[in-house]
């Protein structure tokens, strides 16, 4: 890829994050507040930095010291702002991360 190639497809890329920022604005906002008012509480951080995609709920609430149920409902909150996959393996839920986020 050329200078001027990767230079019009970094103008692309900025246009394309304008264009989301402009469509999603106040939407993109309350999940980046919900995503940051949730990995503010310690045990659901701690859940968080578990999601490997190799700790099943069970492990990750035994480390954290907190019951499964509650494991699986913050889970579920994670995965609803993007920020972890709930992947099925070998019958057990062992949720990883999708994106890293820092608070």
């Amino acid at each position: 890829m050329t200078k001027e190639e990767i230079k019009r497809l970094s103008e692309k890329i900025d246009e394309i994050i304008l264009l989301l920022k402009f469509i999603g604005g106040s939407q993109i906002e309350q999940v980046q507040k919900k995503r940051n008012n949730l990995l503010t509480v310690p045990n659901k951080r701690k859940i968080y930095d578990l999601c490997s995609g190799k700790n099943d709920l069970d492990k990750i609430a035994k480390k954290v010291g907190v019951t499964t149920e509650y494991v699986r409902q913050t889970t579920i909150e994670l995965a609803e702002l993007g920020l972890v996959d709930r992947n099925i393996l070998k019958g057990k839920s062992r949720p990883k991360k999708v994106i890293m986020w820092e608070t």
